[in-house]
């Protein structure tokens, strides 16, 4: 493929998904102010990062999902203390 054609086609389909935006398959999209955001690894890093996600007004944890089940544990107990609704767990 040529440089030429790379920038063309991505440019066109850049514009593309612009003009789209809002269009999911025919649907009506709900927006929300607040961003959905599952954790996959829970360990020294992923439950560093699940702290400062639950300190954030306009995130939502909907799930967790670890390996190890003592960081699962952990980190579920974590969601828990600080949600009402608190996310599932996944193994």
């Amino acid at each position: 493929m040529q440089r030429r054609t790379f920038i063309k086609d991505t440019a066109t389909f850049t514009a593309l998904g612009i003009a789209t935006q809002g269009f999911s398959i025919g649907l009506p999209t709900i927006l929300s102010d607040k961003v959905r955001i599952a954790f996959i690894g829970v360990g020294a890093r992923g439950s560093g990062t699940l702290e400062l996600a639950l300190l954030r007004n306009d995130v939502v944890v909907t799930a967790i999902c670890d390996i190890d089940k003592a960081a699962a544990t952990r980190a579920v107990k974590v969601l828990r203390t600080r949600v009402k609704n608190a996310g599932n767990l996944y193994r």
